[in-house]
């Protein structure tokens, strides 16, 4: 399994992906999501985990909910956790944070698959290849581990994110209803 991968390109020259094993790494890491995502980004996992009120409003526990999120990705990235559990992937450049996925691993399962439960990229470097880099790059290392298939969801107003996910190679399957009871 590659630890890191370097690419070089015109536009983000230096840029790293790595898994993120270090627990102090954390606090930045929240900063980075709320920073980075507004309310158009929330999806029924974000209020089923309790980081979202309602589809339109997120939780004033964000930061901290992300927090122990990346905590917990790093243990598990440190003990080679890969029967189950959450990694967190980053894209680095230089010392800057230019983008980060949170990835559930299964390998249990009948087809061993992952979930890629969040994927955030810097706004400032949005549209210059970053996110389907890291998508690929996390695809690699997931497929080099065992798993086979890739599921994600994304809130229904995102359409920018779902043209990415498009162009990445993945499909529709199913569409998540919700209400209040």
């Amino acid at each position: 399994m590659h630890m890191k991968k370097t690419i070089s390109d015109p536009i983000n020259s230096n840029i790293q992906f790595s898994w993120s094993s270090v627990d102090n790494e954390a606090e930045a890491i929240a900063r980075f999501f709320v920073d980075n995502t507004g309310t158009a980004y929330i999806s029924h996992t974000d209020i089923q985990w309790g980081r979202a009120a309602s589809s339109d409003c997120w939780s004033p526990s964000l930061h901290s909910k992300i927090a122990d999120l990346a905590a917990e990705a790093a243990k598990n990235r440190q003990a080679h956790q890969t029967a189950s559990g959450i990694w967190l992937a980053k894209v680095m450049q230089n010392t800057g944070l230019l983008g980060i996925a949170f990835v559930t691993l299964r390998q249990n399962a009948a087809t061993p698959f992952v979930i890629l439960e969040d994927l955030i990229i810097r706004r400032d470097t949005r549209s210059h290849g970053i996110g389907s880099s890291l998508i690929s790059w996390i695809c690699q290392e997931c497929h080099s581990l065992g798993f086979h298939q890739i599921f994600l969801e994304s809130a229904i107003g995102n359409e920018r994110a779902h043209a990415l996910f498009r162009r990445q190679g993945f499909e529709t399957l199913s569409v998540v209803m919700s209400r209040n009871i």
